[in-house]
């Protein structure tokens, strides 16, 4: 009867020991697997913060060259005149339909 027990104790010793082993395994490959994925998101939060700013700047940009000043500016640059009359009405009869200055007749 002792002989069962201290088999049985020593089976259960042995199964405690493999299961506690493998529980540590376990824990250490997991730790490792999140240590590794937690590097990739602070890549990945440094590329956002960088992709943020860009688009700031950009944001930025677009807005002083869609002015209506800088607009302006260009369209004179191209050789664009201001309106002096007022218009009145538009061409009909010409090739290509354009705006016309003259009031019909």
């Amino acid at each position: 009867m002792i002989g069962i027990l201290d088999t049985k104790y020593r089976l259960l010793m042995f199964v405690s020991f493999f299961v506690f082993a493998f529980s540590i395994l376990c824990q250490i490959f997991f730790s490792n697997v999140l240590a590794a994925k937690n590097v990739e998101l602070n890549t990945l939060y440094l590329k956002k913060d960088l992709l943020e700013k860009e688009i700031s700047k950009l944001s930025f940009l677009e807005s002083g060259l869609s002015r209506l000043s800088r607009v302006e500016e260009e369209a004179y640059k191209l050789g664009f005149v201001e309106m002096e009359n007022t218009l009145f009405s538009l061409d009909l009869n010409a090739p290509v339909p354009l705006a016309s200055l003259k009031s019909p007749q």
